[in-house]
């Protein structure tokens, strides 16, 4: 074999980059979270309400106190009976920033609000003396447009004009199916309030527009406690979480039916839902009593996550209260007793592969160099197991190694640098090996080996090789530690 030996009096360096791009797709892997806890400033670990206001920050209801995150630390703020403008209770179940950038708080004791430009609360609540229907337990707030809020509470429905204060029972003309004790409220994309209160689900628009039923499965009886909360994602689809799980509104029955798909695997979710929330690549995560469900509606699959003791990176807690996405996609879930949990999605942007005994894992530690195939496999470099092929599809890898009893096999186990050249074959560069070729389509693999000869001036160099490239001409060249730079003219001398 002919190499033209070149030396160079300069450094060259060759970088390639790469850019990776994450399309989450629910598919079944293990999704790595970051906990915040007491430890890290939150005040209390029962997260019952989340939000993003349109400055950045992330607001924390819990059982006793707000908390408001800048990214780096957390600001709590509690009742103080002796500073009329703290906050009227401290257990926070609702949270909903208006247009001017004010953030109101629903709480077991009363309506506030806080204004940023003065870090200070004003609060809003019904006199105990005097006789009133409405009631200062307030379950859950959203905005009604122009300067109003709708307020849920155990008493009924109202609405909050944030501009003159003045509260208006919607429920005061005999209206009685909205005096129910209200859970959760939500104002879809055609500007209908959904209405989710112990007896069943009301839309109202200025009057009730229809009564829906929560599905059979539901035990209406146990619902003094529990929150059935309904959500709506890109595509207009209504779901309803509630205690026996998820549902979907189908609108020419004027139903809710229970959530399904056919699969040989989970089928459906059963679990008491609390949380909806659709993320940037339209799958559904779904917040329950036991762990926390992935929908990707596109491949028909619903994944499911738990608590893991042996990974810290798991989800904290499997009691999910709610589940809400920041402005740069990434989802932050309130628990019931773990704290938040944040999920970044550049988390996953990597998966791991370790060293271990299985076919699932690599057998070297130490790697040189990727390379990819035309069926997307990576022929994998290490610095002490030979090539470790990795097969996507079936995540199990094939291990070349040397073998002294067989002269096909790769000349060391100390490969420094592959190429896959424009005709789908392999160069692999060694240290003190030598230069090995392989043509993957002839079975069984026969590395074929070059190596210095001292007696032939057009053999390879040095058997150090620690860099191969092809050029657009398809030669060779073969950077080697020691013997400079070589390069391999095919049409010369073909293999």
């Amino acid at each position: 074999m002919k190499f033209i030996k070149i030396i160079f009096s300069f450094l060259l360096i060759l970088v390639t980059y790469s850019t990776i791009s994450q399309d989450f797709s629910g598919t079944n892997q293990s999704l790595k979270f970051k906990q915040f806890s007491l430890v890290d400033g939150l005040s209390q670990s029962s997260v019952l309400c989340i939000m993003q206001d349109s400055k950045g920050y992330m607001w924390f209801g819990t059982r006793d106190g707000l908390n408001k995150y800048d990214g780096h630390t957390f600001k709590t703020y509690r009742h103080n009976y002796k500073d009329k403008n703290s906050i009227s209770n401290s257990f926070i179940k609702t949270l909903v920033e208006d247009k001017n950038g004010d953030i109101w708080i629903g709480t077991n004791n009363g309506l506030n609000k806080f204004t940023p430009n003065n870090d200070s609360f004003e609060r809003y609540k019904h006199s105990e003396t005097k006789k009133s229907s409405f009631d200062n337990e307030i379950w859950s707030l959203t905005s009604a447009g122009d300067n109003n809020l709708w307020v849920g509470t155990n008493s009924g429905l109202e609405k909050f004009n944030i501009i003159t204060k003045e509260r208006t029972d919607i429920a005061k003309d005999s209206v009685h199916l909205l005096k129910n004790q209200i859970r959760s409220l939500f104002r879809s994309s055609d500007n209908n309030l959904w209405i989710c209160n112990r007896k069943n689900i009301i839309v109202y628009n200025d009057s009730i527009v229809k009564e829906i039923s929560y599905p059979q499965t539901q035990v209406r009886k146990t619902t003094r406690n529990y929150a059935p909360i309904v959500y709506e994602d890109k595509n207009n689809t209504i779901w309803l979480g509630y205690r026996d799980g998820l549902a979907v509104f189908n609108p020419q029955k004027n139903e809710f039916q229970h959530f399904k798909i056919k699969t040989n695997k989970i089928s459906s979710i059963n679990e008491e839902v609390r949380s909806v929330y659709e993320d940037f690549y339209g799958n559904i995560w779904v917040g329950t009593y036991n762990g926390l469900y992935i929908i990707n509606k596109e491949k028909n699959v619903i994944n499911h996550y738990l608590h893991d003791e042996k990974n810290k990176n798991s989800l904290s807690q499997n009691s999910i209260f709610n589940i809400t996405g920041d402005t740069k996609g990434n989802v932050w879930i309130g628990t019931y007793a773990g704290g938040v949990n944040y999920y970044d999605r550049s988390f996953d942007l990597f998966k791991n592969y370790y060293i271990g005994a299985s076919n699932y894992k690599l057998n070297y530690k130490v790697i040189s160099s990727i390379v990819e195939d035309a069926s997307k496999n990576l022929w994998i470099g290490t610095e002490g197991g030979g090539i470790n092929f990795l097969n996507i599809k079936t995540g199990k890898f094939t291990y070349y190694t040397h073998n002294e009893d067989n002269p096909k096999s790769i000349s060391t186990n100390n490969v420094k640098a592959l190429l896959r050249t424009s005709e789908g074959n392999f160069w692999i560069g060694t240290h003190d090996g030598g230069l090995n070729f392989l043509n993957p389509t002839k079975t069984p693999f026969n590395f074929k080996k070059f190596n210095n000869d001292s007696n032939d001036s057009l053999s390879i160099s040095n058997d150090r090789i620690i860099s191969l490239f092809e050029d657009v001409n398809k030669h060779i060249w073969v950077g080697t530690s020691g013997g400079g730079l070589n390069v391999f003219h095919k049409k010369r001398k073909p293999f």
